[in-house]
């Protein structure tokens, strides 16, 4: 079965949400059984729209993109309620970042994007390039990346000309205006990683040698710390100035996404649900998680604690991952956590749920 994975980024202010990933199976490490979390009934945003991606600013504040009506639509939650979708775009919406309530860029498969001002989104407008993933940490400034291999800077009003890179971007994140992180692989050869330090792009440096080896999901807590992960079960770390040699992270294999809460927690996952974390020195297996969750996604908005959902939600308190509970048979597409007692997610059916650390 073929299951479209979709990045999640999110402003790096106090809450920190993580990137998409696949999950499946149980991992009951504890003696004592946990309990298992407990979300809320479906809330439909829309019957007909089909959320590519989830964005959160904060506890009240979230933006779910995608399309309904074959043509690209937002629903914003704000205060604990979601609005009717509105179509604001005649193609698909692929990627949205907001950095505050009254900010937010949503990119189209056109290579257009839009902009949400707190009360309406603007006409769509070209890039000058296809990019397909945005991170901002502000009101004047976003980093927009593609397969393509340009790379755009939003101003607030403005994109800047693409710097073009013969590397195709898959994942890209900014702590601030002076520094982005994007990964890249250049025609199945050795993984590279660019850094923007907020004028300029440096060249791309190769981070792993095996062919092959393309880095997935990069994820960084700082201008001195970023984490990558890739194909072969590799991860590498930036320190701010050079990145280590690859690790292979236990029994993990393929490596779909990694999220990094801190400098000393990190929890990578494949599509089969092996998971791992991260100390800040070593890596130690944590299990499979749930069937039923497989083709799911994760966030950890703090060392101990990450939620993986799909059909199933399962939560991860530092040590063992509990129970998975139904959902509702939606199918995740996208889930933003703030804190281990808020996370909003959107689903294939149009829907949203929220967490509240128990109901």
């Amino acid at each position: 079965m073929f299951r479209r994975f979709v990045q999640v980024v999110c402003a790096p202010c106090s809450f920190c949400a993580a990137f998409a990933s696949a999950v499946s199976l149980v991992l009951m490490a504890s003696s004592v059984a946990l309990a298992a979390p407990m979300w809320s009934a479906s809330d439909p945003i829309d019957p007909a729209i089909q959320a590519q991606s989830v964005s959160c600013s904060s506890a009240s504040f979230c933006v779910a993109a995608g399309s309904a009506s074959a043509f690209g639509s937002t629903a914003v939650y704000s205060n604990g309620t979601w609005s009717e979708a509105s179509l604001v775009d005649p193609r698909l919406l692929s990627s949205v970042s907001c950095a505050s309530s009254s900010f937010c860029v949503a990119l189209d498969d056109a290579g257009r994007a839009i902009a949400y001002n707190g009360n309406s989104w603007s006409v769509p407008a070209p890039t000058g390039t296809n990019l397909s993933s945005v991170s901002c940490t502000s009101a004047h400034f976003c980093m927009g990346v593609g397969v393509s291999g340009d790379a755009a800077v939003y101003n607030g009003s403005t994109w800047s000309t693409p710097t073009h890179f013969n590397y195709r971007f898959s994942s890209v994140s900014c702590t601030s205006e002076s520094f982005c992180m994007a990964v890249a692989e250049f025609n199945g050869e050795p993984a590279y990683a660019l850094v923007y330090n907020g004028q300029t792009w440096s060249s791309p440096s190769e981070i792993d040698a095996q062919e092959g080896n393309a880095m997935h999901s990069v994820s960084c807590t700082s201008s001195s710390f970023c984490m990558a992960v890739g194909n072969s079960s590799d991860e590498v770390t930036y320190n701010g100035s050079t990145w280590s040699a690859p690790t292979k992270i236990g029994v993990l294999g393929y490596i779909q996404s990694v999220s990094c809460h801190s400098e000393s927690f990190c929890l990578a996952e494949t599509p089969n649900g092996e998971t791992a974390t991260y100390n800040g020195t070593t890596w130690t297996p944590v299990g499979h998680i749930g069937e039923a969750t497989a083709g799911g996604v994760v966030s950890c908005p703090t060392d101990s604690f990450c939620i993986a959902a799909f059909d199933y939600a399962s939560s991860y308190n530092g040590f063992a991952w509990t129970t998975p509970v139904p959902l509702g048979g939606g199918g995740l597409k996208s889930v933003s956590c703030s804190s281990s007692t808020f996370c909003t997610a959107v689903d294939f059916r149009g829907r949203a749920l929220a967490y509240n650390g128990s109901t």
